[in-house]
C-alpha cells in the first residue's frame, strides 16, 4: 500500500460520521480527503475535518469518494473497538481484510487542508509502488 495507518475502528466510525452528517454537507465536492502524518489521520469532508490519534506507517493523503466513504462507515462497527489496518493505493481503500474498489480513490494529492496537519507533511510522496491485495481479502466493489 502506498499510504498506511492504524487507529480504532470505533473512533474512525465515529469521526466519519461527524464529517458526514454535519449541517454544511451542501455543495459540490464529492470526495472526501484522508491525510494521514506522523501519528494523527485528518479527514476532511466539504470543509468539515476531524483529527484522530493514528499509528502511521506510511504517511500520505488520499482522495476518496463519498459514495466509499459511506461504505466505510456502514463496515466500520462490525470492527467493533478493535485497532484495525487502513491502507490505500490506487483505486483501492483497505480495512484489514475488506478491500474497496473504487477508480475514484487518488493518491497523492498533495494540496490537503486538514487542522492540525502540517502542510509539509502532506507534500511529502510516499513509495510509487501498488501493491495487489493479498490472498484471502474481502473485494468490496462499488
Amino acid at each position: 500500500m502506498v499510504i498506511e495507518f492504524r487507529t480504532s475502528a470505533a473512533d474512525l466510525h465515529r469521526a466519519c460520521l461527524r464529517v458526514t452528517q454535519s449541517d454544511s454537507m451542501a455543495g459540490d465536492e464529492n470526495s472526501a480527503l484522508f491525510t494521514a502524518t506522523s501519528q494523527k489521520l485528518g479527514i476532511l469532508v466539504k470543509g468539515v475535518s476531524e483529527t484522530l490519534a493514528a499509528g502511521v506507517q506510511i504517511a500520505g493523503t488520499a482522495s476518496v469518494p463519498l459514495t466509499i466513504l459511506a461504505g466505510v462507515v456502514h463496515v466500520l462497527p462490525y470492527f467493533g473497538e478493535k485497532t484495525v489496518e487502513i491502507g490505500f493505493s490506487r483505486g483501492k481503500m483497505r480495512i484489514d481484510t475488506t478491500v474497496f474498489h473504487n477508480r475514484g480513490i487518488l493518491l497523492p494529492v498533495r494540496a490537503a487542508v486538514c487542522p492540525g496537519v502540517p502542510r509539509s507533511e502532506t507534500e511529502r510522496c510516499s513509495r510509487p509502488d501498488i501493491l495487489p491485495s493479498a490472498p484471502g481479502q474481502i473485494r468490496v466493489l462499488l
